[in-house]
C-alpha cells in the first residue's frame, strides 16, 4: 500500500508485509505495470476517505473488520485514527490472504 508520495524526492512511503519503506516512484510505477489487475489506493484516496462518517456523536471511521471507530473530536482526528487503522491492518496481514 502506498501511505504517502513525496514528489520533490521522488519518493513514495510503502507498508506491505508488516514493514513501511521508501520506495522511488519509477519502482511503484513499473511494479504496478507488471501487475494490470491491480488497484492502488493510497490513504487520502477518494475511497479511503469516504470511510469518514460525522454524526451527532463525533467522527467516526468505517472498519470492514469492526464497524464503526470512534468517536473522534474532529474530521482530521478520525482521519488519523483510520490512517493508523490501515496500517496497523496492513503490517498484521497474512500475505496472499485479503
Amino acid at each position: 500500500m502506498v501511505i504517502g508520495v513525496d514528489t520533490e524526492t521522488n519518493m513514495a512511503k510503502i507498508s506491505c508485509q508488516r514493514e513501511l519503506f521508501d520506495m522511488p516512484l519509477t519502482e511503484v510505477s513499473a511494479r504496478l505495470a507488471s501487475y494490470t489487475h491491480l488497484s492502488l489506493d493510497g490513504l487520502n484516496s477518494e475511497r479511503t476517505t469516504r470511510r469518514l462518517v460525522e454524526t451527532d456523536e463525533g467522527w467516526f471511521f468505517k472498519s470492514r473488520e469492526d464497524g464503526m471507530k470512534g468517536p473522534f473530536d474532529s474530521k482530521e482526528a478520525a482521519n488519523d485514527a483510520m490512517n493508523q487503522y490501515i496500517i496497523s491492518a496492513q503490517k498484521d496481514r497474512v500475505p496472499g490472504r485479503r
